[in-house]
């Protein structure tokens, strides 16, 4: 499955959010998201979206917030 403007799932309670990752999870394991647009205003949208490339890679959204994003947002 391959999505385009990926920057459409970056937040985790958006309805399209759940709708594309239920998506892919039916289809199969093979996932690539394609984005122009930057981080916009948290390190956490790039977790939403990691989170249907590669599931569980960082973590689940509560230990990535704890251990990666609060430190980097700090900087």
């Amino acid at each position: 499955m391959v999505i385009d403007e990926a920057q459409n799932i970056k937040n985790h309670g958006a309805q399209v959010t759940q709708a594309v990752k239920e998506v892919g999870n039916a289809i199969g394991h093979t996932r690539v998201a394609l984005s122009g647009t930057p981080i916009e205003n948290k390190v956490e949208e790039l977790h939403s979206i990691f989170d249907f490339v590669n599931y569980g890679y960082l973590g689940d959204r509560a230990a990535f917030l704890r251990d990666f994003s609060k430190f980097i947002e700090q900087r």
